[in-house]
């Protein structure tokens, strides 16, 4: 695998965004070959195969935009002191939804199932360690344990983030 394909497959697994930019059409002398991309997470440049530092910083400055909005684009570049232009496609690819179940009491385990099949990143949240394990959540993402408020504070949400809150009853503390 090329490192871009290694950090599309990184960032996928981690369920991060990201934009991928592809040069489509090249007028003038740019020294670049359509198919050229730059691959971008978080505002930083995490692989490319364009080799102009000039229209890698470009695409890095343009990509934010698209990253926010959460719309690919073809855009049109200028490269500085060679006059070339170029066609330059934006493809973002959002994070996939968070779901951030906090206790994980008997109805979390069918609820992460659940959200698993429907391609959520799942996070669970439980300040039990027999609740909070991987036997319980083989499917979640993430399975944390500690200060439940704690955790949820240092989260970075977004807007297609999700807190599902399990309160725990008398009759419900047992694992299954």
């Amino acid at each position: 695998m090329s490192s871009l394909s290694e950090e599309l497959v990184r960032i996928h697994d981690q369920g991060a965004s990201a934009v991928l930019a592809t040069v489509v059409e090249v007028e003038g002398k740019a020294g670049i070959e359509p198919g050229a991309k730059c691959l971008l997470r978080d505002d930083a440049v995490v692989g490319e195969t364009i080799g102009n530092a000039q229209v890698v910083e470009a695409i890095r400055r343009e990509s934010a935009a698209h990253l926010r909005s959460e719309k690919s684009k073809l855009v049109a570049l200028e490269v500085p002191d060679t006059g070339a232009k170029l066609e330059v496609f934006f493809e973002v690819m959002p994070a996939p939804p968070k779901l951030i179940v906090v206790g994980a009491g008997h109805i979390a385990v069918p609820l992460v199932k659940m959200a698993k099949v429907l391609d959520f990143y799942v996070i669970v949240i439980d300040d039990r360690l027999l609740y909070a394990n991987r036997e319980r959540f083989p499917d979640a993402d993430e399975v944390l344990v500690g200060e439940m408020a704690q955790m949820l504070k240092e989260m970075a949400l977004t807007q297609s983030s999700y807190i599902v809150l399990i309160t725990r009853g008398q009759a419900y503390d047992e694992p299954s």
